[in-house]
């Protein structure tokens, strides 16, 4: 219910709603698709250095889910809490290739303004916001392994 009254305030529709320095995280996601592992594991540190940003956190979504285990919740927390203060966090969602694209991107827009809810409040309600990055085999060729949304800390 949270995260529902959050949507709004949460989710960014484009890089155009994002601050500059998340944008510039968001574009550079963006080129990411068809990497190797190796070469994803690689451009997470160029990105990682180049921005001053960690992706602390990915959590992984349940089939047609936008449900977040206690397990998850209790890690995100864990990664929250020993953050930064001054850190914004951008929480990146992704989906499956399999199944209707638009319905795919209306869940993962749950899914991560979900996971950006969690972290807003136990933030204490700012630098936060949820963007869908796209439909995705970039983490593995198993549909589920692709239905997560990623949490970015960008340090100042």
């Amino acid at each position: 219910l949270r995260a529902a009254n959050d949507y709004d305030s949460l989710y960014a529709k484009s890089a155009e709603d994002l601050r500059p320095e998340a944008a510039r995280l968001y574009a550079d996601l963006q080129k990411l698709e068809g990497l190797t592992p190796e070469q994803l594991e690689a451009a997470y540190m160029k990105i990682s250095l180049d921005h001053n940003a960690s992706m602390i956190r990915s959590v992984r979504f349940k089939t047609g889910s936008s449900d977040v285990s206690w397990k998850d919740l209790t890690s995100i927390k864990d990664s929250i809490t020993t953050a930064r203060k001054d850190s914004f966090f951008l929480v990146v969602g992704y989906a499956s290739k399999t199944g209707n694209s638009e319905n795919n991107k209306i869940l993962s827009a749950k899914r991560s303004v979900t996971i950006a809810s969690i972290v807003k409040h136990l933030k204490g309600g700012i630098g936060t916001r949820a963007v869908f990055l796209g439909q995705t085999d970039r983490f593995s060729k198993q549909a589920l392994d692709n239905q997560i949304c990623e949490i970015w800390e960008l340090r100042k």
